[in-house]
């Protein structure tokens, strides 16, 4: 109770200094930022935080570090809709910060606005010719839009222009590994995912999609088992994970041990994900409970999937590749 009493206090008098308009922006900044760094570890303050950074905002509408803050801090709380106007101000004030057009392009990404991400990138292009991340989000936008040729030019040229960042070059190249993946070029695709690894070996995305990938084609299977291993050690409770690994299993014939792994991923949150019940049934094929199989071949339809392969199966009845 003590506490409720001294944090009320708190905001009070934060609020107070806030509204002093002998302080200058920048000293209120600084006040807020202590509590900015606690709201990492309670989020209790968040709205009285964003208050007072509005507060700050209006009083000095033609600064741009209160604007930068209340960006960040509105985008840090998951209210990306809101921040995103605020980073926009920002940018009119000044064109040429380019963290701030970074921000800007992963609400737009997240938001899955397509059109704005290609828009602004190209821009970006023209005000930072050096910098790698522009290219990165038109790769990944293309990706989503299935333009794989014009996705894998930006993204090549992002591989070109990022000397440093070795997290930024393991995305790229990761990126153009799914690429290839798709357009079949399997050499390539698996050239670019042990590069990224090389950079990144805890990357627990890119030890489990390496991984899968080599599990549908049936190669290095012993590799496979040991990067989504490690990648389940890294993200223990994840559905695609756990999956993978079962996926593993089934291809070197050991189905009780798929079984488990598989039954694993749809209690972990993985009940309506049609993959997961066009394996499991696969699987109960493979160990002769075939009506279990044919209810999860129907379970995987009822989710979405309708591949040639699910549909022959759920017709004759038996597993195929």
């Amino acid at each position: 109770a003590i506490m409720a009493h001294d944090t009320l206090r708190y905001n009070h008098f934060m609020q107070q200094l806030m509204l002093n308009r002998n302080l200058d922006a920048q000293t209120k900044i600084s006040l807020i930022l202590p509590s900015l760094r606690k709201l990492a570890h309670d989020s209790s303050q968040q709205d009285m935080l964003i208050d007072l950074a509005h507060n700050i905002v209006d009083q000095a509408p033609d600064k741009k570090e209160p604007l930068s803050l209340y960006a960040d801090l509105l985008y840090s709380c998951g209210k990306i809709d809101s921040a995103l106007p605020v980073y926009r101000r920002y940018l009119g004030l000044d064109s040429m910060k380019f963290n701030v057009w970074n921000q800007v392009l992963a609400i737009y990404a997240e938001q899955q606005k397509s059109d704005s991400v290609l828009a602004i990138s190209q821009h970006c292009m023209k005000l930072f010719p050096t910098n790698a991340m522009p290219y990165f989000f038109s790769g990944i936008t293309l990706m989503q839009q299935k333009k794989h040729k014009d996705a894998l030019v930006y993204l090549q040229q992002g591989m070109k222009l990022e000397k440093e960042n070795k997290a930024i070059q393991a995305q790229l190249l990761s990126s153009m590994a799914e690429v290839y993946h798709t357009l079949q070029q399997h050499t390539y695709s698996d050239s670019c995912f042990e590069v990224a690894l090389q950079l990144q070996p805890d990357d627990a995305t890119l030890l489990n999609n390496y991984a899968y990938y080599l599990s549908e084609r049936k190669l290095r299977l012993d590799k496979a088992e040991e990067m989504s291993k490690h990648s389940l050690e890294l993200q223990p409770a994840s559905k695609s994970f756990l999956d993978t690994y079962g996926w593993i299993q089934f291809q070197q014939g050991r189905y009780r041990e798929a079984q488990l792994y598989i039954r694993k991923a749809l209690d972990s949150n993985g009940m309506d994900d049609g993959t997961l019940h066009e394996h499991l049934g696969d699987v109960y094929d493979k160990l002769g409970e075939h009506d279990k199989a044919k209810e999860e071949w129907m379970k995987a339809k009822e989710k979405g999937e309708s591949t040639p392969v699910l549909l022959r199966k759920i017709q004759t009845g038996h597993y195929e590749e």
